[in-house]
């Protein structure tokens, strides 16, 4: 399993590699962030007293199930909300259609830590008229489990929101340097108890079937899908 270190690089050399032509580096994802010195100062091991007693009192027990301390589930949300406003600048930049536009959809959008953990999906897409087109979830993989097996988990409230407006998967394997995309509704899932969620439910995907590529390629992602589709009309599942 990797260190919150080495996703912290994985997501550095992605923020490098896909937004070096924009001239946006991590100090710029991080300059309208609520808490933005919390999380600079949480990243160069540099917190103040009245920062790290702020982190442990908002986030002690805030996940029943999660054994990292405080300190080390604030600097999992640092990286992953990193990578989450890396990847609105890709599609914003690169992939979307003028016209359409991508935002941060989760609790934590302000970047303000919170107990609260987020059931919206990470992304919603919307058009000139702030309507919404569709979602995207996000989910990252830094050990190569997906490409190894083929399946990503979801929390029942996500998988359902993305059901309900025909939202997309997105997902990301560092390990492999490769990405994963799909519309929900062209992904097998399965309803299960989760044990390492404590047995809470969720739906396994399967995303055999996703299109995949080489992650320097997720740029261009744009020539393989419409976003500006009419949503479906779900179904029981």
């Amino acid at each position: 399993m990797a260190t919150i270190d080495e996703k912290l690089k994985y997501v550095e050399d992605f923020v490098n590699s896909n937004l070096g032509d924009l001239r946006i580096s991590i100090a710029d994802l991080m300059k309208n962030w609520n808490d933005r010195s919390t999380a600079q100062n949480l990243l160069n091991n540099s917190l103040t007293p009245k920062q790290e007693q702020y982190l442990k009192s908002t986030l002690t027990n805030a996940h029943a199930i999660d054994k990292r301390t405080p300190l080390e589930m604030a600097k999992n949300l640092v990286v992953n909300w990193l990578l989450e406003d890396a990847i609105v600048e890709v599609f914003n930049n690169y992939i979307l259609d003028t016209g359409l536009t991508i935002y941060n959809n989760g609790n934590d959008a302000n970047r303000q830590f919170s107990k609260k953990a987020t059931e919206n999906p990470d992304f919603v897409i919307t058009d000139e008229n702030d309507n919404i087109v569709s979602f995207i979830e996000l989910k990252a993989d830094y050990s190569g489990f997906v490409s190894k097996n083929k399946i990503v988990d979801l929390r029942d409230n996500g998988y359902e929101n993305l059901r309900k407006h025909n939202g997309y998967l997105l997902v990301i394997d560092f390990a492999n340097q490769v990405f994963y995309f799909d519309s929900i509704y062209n992904l097998p899932a399965e309803h299960i108890n989760n044990p390492s969620w404590g047995g809470k439910p969720c739906y396994r995907v399967d995303i055999s079937n996703a299109f995949t590529d080489q992650l320097s390629n997720l740029k261009n992602l744009g020539n393989n899908f419409d976003f500006e589709g009419d949503e479906q009309e779900d179904e029981d599942f």
